[in-house]
Protein backbone atom coordinates (compact mmCIF):
# COMPACT_ATOMS: atom_id res chain seq x y z
CA UNK A 1 0.00 0.00 0.00
CA UNK A 2 1.07 3.45 -1.23
CA UNK A 3 1.04 6.58 0.52
CA UNK A 4 -1.79 8.58 2.93
CA UNK A 5 -3.40 9.98 0.47
CA UNK A 6 -2.86 9.60 -3.11
CA UNK A 7 -5.27 9.38 -6.55
CA UNK A 8 -6.42 6.33 -8.75
CA UNK A 9 -4.79 6.15 -11.58
CA UNK A 10 -7.57 4.77 -13.35
CA UNK A 11 -10.60 6.39 -12.19
CA UNK A 12 -8.70 9.59 -10.88
CA UNK A 13 -10.22 9.10 -7.42
CA UNK A 14 -9.32 10.31 -4.51
CA UNK A 15 -8.45 7.90 -1.57
CA UNK A 16 -6.29 6.56 1.58
CA UNK A 17 -5.88 3.49 0.27
CA UNK A 18 -4.09 2.65 -2.99
CA UNK A 19 -2.78 -0.88 -4.23
CA UNK A 20 -0.89 -2.12 -7.06
CA UNK A 21 -2.83 -4.30 -9.67
CA UNK A 22 -2.37 -5.37 -13.28
CA UNK A 23 -5.10 -3.88 -15.28
CA UNK A 24 -4.93 -5.01 -18.90
CA UNK A 25 -1.27 -5.94 -19.11
CA UNK A 26 -0.57 -2.65 -17.50
CA UNK A 27 0.76 -2.21 -13.73
CA UNK A 28 -1.34 0.83 -12.33
CA UNK A 29 -1.71 2.11 -8.68
CA UNK A 30 -5.59 2.21 -8.33
CA UNK A 31 -7.92 2.40 -5.75
CA UNK A 32 -9.83 -0.90 -3.51
CA UNK A 33 -12.62 -1.14 -6.44
CA UNK A 34 -10.40 -0.40 -9.49
CA UNK A 35 -8.43 -3.26 -8.08
CA UNK A 36 -11.14 -6.04 -8.96
CA UNK A 37 -10.68 -4.97 -12.55
CA UNK A 38 -7.35 -6.91 -12.65
CA UNK A 39 -5.23 -8.79 -11.01
CA UNK A 40 -3.88 -7.55 -7.29
CA UNK A 41 -0.03 -7.30 -7.11
CA UNK A 42 1.28 -7.30 -3.34
CA UNK A 43 4.53 -5.57 -2.51
CA UNK A 44 6.86 -8.50 -2.23
CA UNK A 45 5.54 -10.15 -5.43
CA UNK A 46 7.95 -9.12 -8.23
CA UNK A 47 6.92 -7.60 -11.61
CA UNK A 48 7.60 -9.62 -14.72
CA UNK A 49 9.86 -7.76 -17.19
CA UNK A 50 9.87 -9.27 -20.60
CA UNK A 51 12.77 -9.81 -22.29
CA UNK A 52 13.60 -7.35 -25.87
CA UNK A 53 14.15 -10.30 -28.34
CA UNK A 54 15.07 -9.45 -32.06
CA UNK A 55 12.99 -11.07 -34.38
CA UNK A 56 14.75 -11.86 -37.81
CA UNK A 57 12.04 -10.89 -40.37
CA UNK A 58 11.68 -13.70 -43.42
CA UNK A 59 13.77 -12.14 -46.61
CA UNK A 60 11.60 -10.40 -48.85
CA UNK A 61 12.42 -10.56 -52.43
CA UNK A 62 11.61 -7.81 -54.29
CA UNK A 63 11.75 -7.23 -58.11
CA UNK A 64 12.56 -3.46 -59.44
CA UNK A 65 13.11 -2.48 -63.05
CA UNK A 66 16.59 -1.01 -63.23
CA UNK A 67 16.97 2.75 -63.93
CA UNK A 68 18.47 3.30 -67.24
CA UNK A 69 15.51 0.96 -68.44
CA UNK A 70 14.78 3.79 -71.19
CA UNK A 71 17.89 4.04 -72.42
CA UNK A 72 18.44 0.17 -72.68
CA UNK A 73 15.55 0.05 -74.41
CA UNK A 74 16.06 2.37 -77.22
CA UNK A 75 19.72 1.32 -77.62
CA UNK A 76 18.33 -2.52 -78.26
CA UNK A 77 15.43 -1.36 -80.43
CA UNK A 78 17.84 1.01 -82.62
CA UNK A 79 20.25 -1.64 -82.39
CA UNK A 80 17.72 -4.13 -84.73
CA UNK A 81 16.61 -1.75 -87.05
CA UNK A 82 13.04 -1.04 -85.50
CA UNK A 83 10.94 2.08 -85.05
CA UNK A 84 9.30 3.21 -81.90
CA UNK A 85 6.09 2.20 -84.14
CA UNK A 86 7.57 -1.58 -84.75
CA UNK A 87 8.69 -2.46 -81.16
CA UNK A 88 4.69 -1.64 -80.03
CA UNK A 89 3.31 -3.59 -82.81
CA UNK A 90 5.30 -6.38 -81.41
CA UNK A 91 4.54 -6.27 -77.98
CA UNK A 92 0.91 -5.04 -78.84
CA UNK A 93 1.02 -1.95 -77.27
CA UNK A 94 0.55 1.79 -78.44
CA UNK A 95 3.42 3.47 -80.01
CA UNK A 96 2.38 6.84 -77.49
CA UNK A 97 3.35 4.49 -74.55
CA UNK A 98 7.11 3.34 -76.29
CA UNK A 99 8.00 7.18 -76.42
CA UNK A 100 7.20 7.73 -73.13
CA UNK A 101 9.10 4.44 -71.59
CA UNK A 102 12.13 4.92 -73.60
CA UNK A 103 11.78 8.91 -72.41
CA UNK A 104 11.47 7.54 -68.83
CA UNK A 105 8.44 9.63 -68.47
CA UNK A 106 6.52 6.83 -67.02
CA UNK A 107 7.41 4.38 -64.64
CA UNK A 108 7.52 1.16 -66.30
CA UNK A 109 5.66 -1.76 -64.26
CA UNK A 110 6.98 -5.31 -63.85
CA UNK A 111 4.55 -6.89 -66.13
CA UNK A 112 5.49 -5.15 -68.77
CA UNK A 113 9.60 -4.58 -68.54
CA UNK A 114 9.37 -8.56 -68.30
CA UNK A 115 7.36 -8.76 -72.14
CA UNK A 116 10.45 -6.48 -73.20
CA UNK A 117 13.25 -8.57 -71.62
CA UNK A 118 11.68 -11.26 -73.55
CA UNK A 119 11.66 -9.62 -77.08
CA UNK A 120 14.61 -7.79 -77.11
CA UNK A 121 16.58 -10.27 -74.86
CA UNK A 122 17.79 -7.55 -72.24
CA UNK A 123 17.54 -7.52 -68.92
CA UNK A 124 15.46 -5.02 -66.99
CA UNK A 125 14.40 -6.22 -64.07
CA UNK A 126 16.64 -7.10 -60.93
CA UNK A 127 15.85 -9.02 -57.59
CA UNK A 128 16.22 -7.38 -54.30
CA UNK A 129 16.44 -8.98 -51.52
CA UNK A 130 15.91 -7.33 -48.07
CA UNK A 131 16.03 -8.51 -44.37
CA UNK A 132 15.80 -6.04 -41.74
CA UNK A 133 15.96 -7.01 -38.00
CA UNK A 134 13.43 -5.73 -35.94
CA UNK A 135 13.68 -5.21 -31.92
CA UNK A 136 10.37 -6.92 -30.99
CA UNK A 137 9.90 -5.49 -27.50
CA UNK A 138 6.64 -7.49 -25.37
CA UNK A 139 6.28 -10.22 -28.31
CA UNK A 140 6.84 -13.90 -28.27
CA UNK A 141 9.00 -15.45 -30.52
CA UNK A 142 6.67 -16.15 -33.64
CA UNK A 143 4.19 -13.86 -32.84
CA UNK A 144 3.47 -11.43 -35.94
CA UNK A 145 4.83 -7.54 -35.30
CA UNK A 146 2.02 -4.95 -35.78
CA UNK A 147 2.19 -1.68 -38.63
CA UNK A 148 2.85 0.65 -35.88
CA UNK A 149 5.99 -1.34 -35.14
CA UNK A 150 7.01 -1.51 -38.50
CA UNK A 151 6.44 2.18 -39.10
CA UNK A 152 8.78 3.40 -35.34
CA UNK A 153 11.01 1.39 -36.94
CA UNK A 154 11.14 2.95 -40.68
CA UNK A 155 11.03 6.16 -38.82
CA UNK A 156 14.04 5.44 -36.70
CA UNK A 157 16.00 3.95 -40.02
CA UNK A 158 14.83 7.35 -42.05
CA UNK A 159 16.57 9.37 -38.99
CA UNK A 160 19.85 7.72 -39.16
CA UNK A 161 20.40 8.22 -42.96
Amino acid sequence: MVGDSEFCELCGKKTNKVVKAKIEGVVMEVCPSCARLGEYISEKKEIKVEKVKRVKLKKEVLEEVVDDYGKKIRKEREKRGWKMEDLAKKLNEKESLIHKIENEDIMLNIDLAKKIERLLGIRLVVKVEEEEDVENKGYEEGSSLTLGDLLKKAIEKSKKK
